[in-house]
Formats: structure tokens, C-alpha cells, sequence
């Protein structure tokens, strides 16, 4: 536990740890009813895991609660301090099973893993699964402090300082959209000035993730450096982070805010 773990691990968990299935996107709540492992419940990446907001300009599409309200979803999903905590979604973590996991560690929850290949490698490992909606007891958590984020984080206002002091800012989008050449979501192409871009797909292989050793060798380049992800909205970075803490590095600083809130705000892109 703590990174990633195989289904195979994550059947000999089941009946023991709490089940979340972090599927996101259009229809999520429909696709994880219309199946999911066995006494999983349903998370919602735009309600549980993002606070509400007006304007992305200010802390982008999805913006990160405060720790306290985080609690509170994870005592409503039956998670308490010594849970064993399973995620996962059908993308191997990247719709948004790896959010939900840089959340509960940077909260300092640190039994929790993200299932390799997701509800389908589950399904191949033989784990049970069921339809419908799962509801489960409410938990109490208990951290003994006032909660706060302990992973890094950046606001946007100190990127261009940080990167000019050494530190490396990584894109993890699409090529395409780091390029300035498509944007599906957001009202402006382009990219942050500085950003290297190192797809999140460049990780994984037939949809699971590389071993450890080829991540290691995949991130070398980052080795012994400052390093800020980012990516669209503070999401899928967070499956970038959870790949280069499985090889063996540091954690990296999240820029949640990412390509969201950049775009629009008065701060100089490239691609356009």
C-alpha cells in the first residue's frame, strides 16, 4: 500500500478495505452503476474532490476543498484514519482514482493504493462485482491536528519565479495541446512559457503502468530537481505524481490551479 498495487493485491483486500470507485468524466455515476467491485461506493471528482467555484480565473476547473470538508467526504465514504483505502477507476487511475490518492496522502493518510489497470484488471482477477448504488456506514476520522495539505503545492503567482530559479515545470497534456494545436476545454491554446511536456500516457503501457525500474528511467530526466506538475486542471497531474513516487522520487509540487487558470489570466503563453 501507499502507491500502487496489482488486482491481484487488491482481491486479497477485498472484504477488508474500502472500496472507491473514482470513475469521472461525463455519465460517471451511471458507468459505476452499471458496475463496479463489490461493495465499492462511488466517488465524485467534481463535488468531493473539487470545491465549488465561480470563476476557473481564480483557482481553476477544479479547485482542491479544504482539508477539513475532504474529511468529512471520506467519514461519509466510511473511511476512518486506519482504513486500508483501494482506488481506482477505468483508466488506471488517471479519471481521478490518482487525485483522490494525492489527496488522502497529502492529507497524511498513508494506507492507501491505486489498483493497476483499474475495474477491468479486477474483473480479470476474478473480484466480485454489482450494479446499482452502494451505501456504507459513516466513519469517523480522527487526525489529532487541524488537517492541512502537507504534499507541496504552488500557487500561480510564484511559477515564473520558481522556474527561473531552477525549477522544472512539467506539462503532463497532450502533445497536441501542449502545442497550442487543439483545446477541447479550455478558451485558450498554448502552454505555460518554460514547460517541458511529458504526456501522463507516456507512463503506462496497454493500460497499466510501466515497472518501476522503466518509470525510473522514464523521469531521469527530472532526477535531483525542484519539480511542479501540471496539467488541464489539477487532475490527471496528480497521476503523473503518484508515477514518479512509485519509481522511487520525491514528491513532486502540485500546480492544481494548471492550464485552467493560467489561460486566463494576464500571464504570457506559448502555442497559441
Amino acid at each position: 500500500m501507499g502507491t500502487i498495487i496489482s488486482a491481484k493485491e487488491a482481491r486479497s483486500l477485498h472484504g477488508t478495505a474500502v472500496f472507491c470507485d473514482v470513475v469521472a468524466g461525463p455519465n460517471a455515476e451511471a458507468i459505476y452503476a452499471e458496475r463496479h467491485v463489490q461493495g465499492a461506493t462511488w466517488v465524485n471528482l467534481e463535488t468531493q474532490l473539487s470545491a465549488p467555484y465561480t470563476d476557473a480565473k481564480d483557482l481553476g476547473r477544479h479547485p482542491l476543498p479544504h482539508p477539513e470538508d475532504f474529511i468529512r467526504t471520506l467519514e461519509s465514504l466510511g473511511i476512518s484514519q486506519k482504513s486500508k483505502v483501494v482506488l481506482y477507476d477505468r483508466t488506471s487511475g488517471v479519471m481521478a482514482a490518482a487525485r483522490m490518492w494525492w489527496m488522502l496522502r497529502s492529507l497524511g493518510h498513508q494506507d492507501v493504493a491505486v489498483v493497476d489497470g483499474g475495474l477491468k484488471a479486477m474483473v480479470e482477477a476474478g473480484i466480485p462485482t454489482d450494479f446499482g448504488e452502494h451505501s456504507t456506514e459513516r466513519a469517523h476520522y480522527h487526525s489529532g491536528h487541524r488537517p492541512t495539505w502537507q504534499w507541496p503545492l504552488i500557487e500561480m503567482e510564484a511559477i515564473e519565479s520558481t522556474v527561473s530559479e531552477g525549477a522544472v515545470l512539467v506539462d503532463v497534456r497532450a502533445a497536441k495541446r501542449y502545442a497550442g494545436l487543439e483545446e477541447p476545454i479550455d478558451p485558450i491554446a498554448g502552454h505555460i512559457p518554460g514547460a517541458i511536456n511529458l504526456p501522463l500516457t507516456e507512463v503506462l503501457e496497454n493500460g497499466h503502468f510501466l515497472a518501476p525500474q522503466a518509470l525510473k528511467e522514464h523521469f531521469a530526466g527530472l532526477a535531483n530537481r525542484e519539480v511542479i506538475m501540471h496539467c488541464g486542471s489539477g487532475v490527471t497531474a496528480c497521476h503523473s505524481i503518484l508515477a514518479m513516487v512509485h519509481a522511487g522520487y520525491p514528491v513532486p509540487t502540485l500546480y492544481n490551479g494548471s492550464w485552467s487558470q493560467w489561460c486566463r489570466n494576464d500571464f504570457p503563453r506559448v502555442g497559441q
